[in-house]
């Protein structure tokens, strides 16, 4: 859960995202908001009963390459994300789940050797 200053922050983001992709929507200029509202660091517990197929940092990393990749298809609307399903049909949507079974090394794995 967010602090009082974070969540603050949060709405400021927001509202200054919405007149990005206002401003810009006549414009060349592609502007796109992604909120993810998944819990992130989740107890060990909450894990084993939801398990998720790979880290979300992978699956949200693909999904804003994806949105990127799309060109105009959004015109500038704001996608949420607050459940799982909700993340993997913009990953469908976007194109952007073909790459899951690419398996590659995490930054961990490579005991830093990089």
């Amino acid at each position: 859960k967010r602090s009082a200053f974070g969540e603050i922050n949060s709405h400021h983001i927001w509202g200054l995202s919405a007149a990005l992709r206002d401003e810009l929507s006549c414009s060349e200029v592609n502007c796109r908001e992604l909120r993810v509202g998944l819990p992130v660091n989740r107890p060990m517990a909450e894990r084993e009963n939801e398990p998720r197929d790979r880290p979300l940092s992978e699956d949200i990393g693909d999904l804003c390459a994806g949105v990127a990749a799309s060109g105009g298809v959004m015109d500038g609307e704001l996608i949420t994300i607050n459940s799982q399903v909700e993340l993997e049909d913009n990953l469908v949507k976007f194109n952007a789940d073909k790459d899951k079974g690419i398996n590659l090394p995490h930054l961990w794995e490579f005991n830093g050797s990089l």
